[in-house]
């Protein structure tokens, strides 16, 4: 399947240039290429309950995105979620501060 990059506006995906496998954007391979949100829902909703990991290696938006509106089906079918480490120290300052303005109001 297929995600977004996020979006963040000042990212630039350089991992597409650098492989063979990724088709060129607005391709007729990239257009049969299940988007990610699809390919999910169909895989969990086949799934046995409580069976599947969730394996994040990018941007958490579109995982957060489809837990959100998905969350009945997550809850039944979803075992683990395992998430690649890795932040930009001011976009995690900027998180904290924000979360913290948060806790406070």
């Amino acid at each position: 399947g297929s995600g977004t990059d996020g979006g963040a506006p000042e990212t630039k995906n350089h991992f597409a240039d650098t492989t063979t496998y990724l088709p060129a954007p607005g391709s007729a391979r990239a257009a049969a290429v299940e988007p990610g949100r699809a390919l999910l829902h169909r895989t969990l909703s086949a799934a046995e309950a409580n069976s599947v990991t969730l394996l994040c290696i990018s941007s958490l938006k579109d995982a957060a995105l489809f837990l959100r509106d998905n969350t009945q089906l997550c809850e039944r079918s979803l075992k683990r979620v395992v998430v690649m480490g890795g932040a930009r120290e001011d976009a995690l300052a900027d998180a904290i501060a924000a979360a913290a303005a948060e806790a406070a109001a």
